[in-house]
């Protein structure tokens, strides 16, 4: 890979020196759980693993800057990756610690697992001494995580290494790579990021919730329930349990978003501990939580897979919104709907923790809202139900699909996870991309000192989402004529741990003019384009 504006050092496998030969490994080391008491040697062996990086970056060892870089990269990771052990891992019944310990009581390699979500842990920590390197140790740490994620019911293990013969360790024990980037402050430098994945087992989807109407006045959602709640037949499949839902009946009567607070932002942590917000809407989230629920870390819901039925007065035409993390069953329905269904549809969702998403398809482990519009609340278009209707059938399907194939292997069809061992057929051999638009920060509309909107959306932009927008287009115009241009923001809108400002980047704006959204200080949403890898 070369650095833009210049020569940069490749550090793919093929252009490193070969490593050292390694010692052979004692066979007296053992694998034990980690104590606090061996925080100590864990980060000297930390600190040892980053700056194992200098010689991929700098194999002359000539460059004090990739060294200071490396070596200030090395003092932050030991420090902020490892200040307890006990609580930190232990504590949790889906984490763990390893070390390998020498016949003197030496620690010599490390390894652990937390969960990056209900079905898929991180491997962190991974380290070897560079004398024991070769000789089995990593091999048998990685073997211990394993088995204590095969026991905990983990369908993947991932994982990012910057080294890209770390990178070939873990192929060599059954990862694959999903995807490089490109990360580093250094002049004329490079470097590779490699996401690592281990599928070890699939799930069956065995409950499916199509759930319309949880904002009243997007009929579209409303009368696909009703319509399937009268005959379900449409909706069935023989390898899953369907049930539909109609959410906020209060406001479907009264033919409004909602009656006392937004339900579609109820189902974060925060929001259902939140003693301010009552009446209608935060009893009917209880009784979705009770009927699809609990929303948990293992994800033990009793809906395995939630549909979501919206629609916008936006231009969004037909669109998912999506988690953009830990969601993979549901990045592979999208990519199944994107290429094999409707080539116009768009996704779009943003990195939230399960506990702080807040919409009604975050209380399943899996799930997506489908989006069509343009279309006004309280209305509907028969062209739009139609194509909603086909949208869903076509997700049924595939969910069908998937479970028959893990029916294969299963050794008891009551199975609910499936070694992949058993299903030839679920082993992939590529690995495509999904045009995926994350979400970055929101712009509100110009206001007066009272707080009132001083500006409307520009012509321009009306109806133009998911379009690129540039630095200094036309992006508002006041009600005396005056434009206003959009300039992306400098420094992160706070809070926000995504937005990155990066002037070569191209942005494009979603959910343009929503009408609900006025209320919510948003006059449209900015994403930039990436490529998510589907795994």
């Amino acid at each position: 890979a070369m650095a833009a504006g210049g020569a940069g050092h490749d550090i793919s496998v093929g252009s490193l020196p070969p490593p050292p030969p390694a010692a052979m490994a004692s066979s007296s080391v053992r694998i034990r759980t980690a104590r606090n008491d061996d925080l100590p040697a864990l980060h000297e062996l930390m600190y040892e693993s980053y700056m194992a990086l200098v010689e991929v970056y700098d194999p002359s060892g000539q460059n004090k800057a990739i060294y200071d870089f490396v070596h200030d990269l090395a003092l932050a990771g030991r420090e902020s990756n490892l200040k307890e052990v006990e609580q930190a891992y232990l504590a949790c019944p889906r984490s763990h610690f390893w070390v390998a310990e020498n016949d003197k009581g030496e620690v010599v390699g490390s390894v652990s697992i937390t969960p990056a979500n209900a079905h898929e842990a991180d491997l962190k920590s991974m380290a070897v001494k560079s004398n024991l390197r070769g000789g089995g140790v990593g091999k048998r740490l990685l073997e211990e995580a394993f088995a204590f994620c095969d026991e905990k019911g983990y369908l993947r293990i991932k994982l990012v290494t910057g080294n890209p013969r770390s990178a070939e360790f873990y192929k060599k024990n059954g990862f694959k790579t999903y995807q490089c980037r490109a990360s580093t402050p250094i002049p004329g430098l490079a470097a590779r990021g490699f996401l690592m994945v281990k599928t070890i087992a699939d799930k069956l989807i065995r409950t499916v919730a199509i759930v319309g109407g949880v904002h009243g006045n997007e009929r579209l959602g409303v009368e696909l329930a009703r319509m399937w709640l009268q005959d379900a037949h449409e909706v069935t499949r023989p390898t899953f349990k369907t049930v539909v839902v109609l959410a906020n009946e209060k406001a479907v009567e009264k033919n409004v978003r909602y009656v006392d607070y937004d339900l579609n932002r109820l189902f974060s942590e925060d929001a259902l501990a939140d003693s301010s917000i009552t009446g209608y809407e935060k009893a009917r989230a209880q009784e979705l939580l009770t009927q699809l629920g609990p929303k948990n870390p293992e994800g033990t819901s009793a809906a395995d897979f939630i549909i979501d039925l919206h629609s916008s007065t936006a231009n969004m035409g037909q669109s998912i919104i999506m988690d953009f993390d830990n969601d993979a069953f549901a990045h592979r329905v999208a990519y199944h709907l994107q290429t094999r269904v409707e080539p116009s549809l768009k996704v779009a969702g943003k990195a939230t923790s399960k506990k702080q998403s807040y919409s009604v398809d975050s209380i399943s482990p899996s799930g997506l809202a489908l989006e069509l519009g343009p279309i006004a609340h309280g209305t509907l278009l028969a062209s739009h139900f139609a194509k909603m209707r086909r949208l869903v059938n076509a997700t049924l399907d595939y969910i069908n699909q998937h479970n028959e194939a893990l029916l294969v292997g299963a050794a008891n069809p009551s199975d609910q996870r499936v070694p992949v061992a058993q299903v030839p057929s679920m082993v992939r051999t590529e690995f495509p991309t999904l045009e995926f638009h994350h979400y970055q920060f929101v712009v509100d509309y110009p206001r007066d000192a009272s707080g009132r909107i001083a500006a409307m959306l520009h012509p321009n932009i009306e109806e133009d989402d998911w379009q690129e927008i540039h630095d200094g287009d036309p992006l508002f115009v006041r009600f005396t004529g005056e434009v206003l241009p959009f300039k992306r923001p400098e420094e992160p809108p706070s809070p926000n741990r995504f937005y990155k400002p990066n002037p070569n980047e191209p942005l494009y704006g979603i959910f343009i003019n929503e009408a609900a959204y006025y209320e919510k200080g948003i006059a449209l949403a900015i994403c930039k384009l990436v490529d998510k890898h589907i795994y």
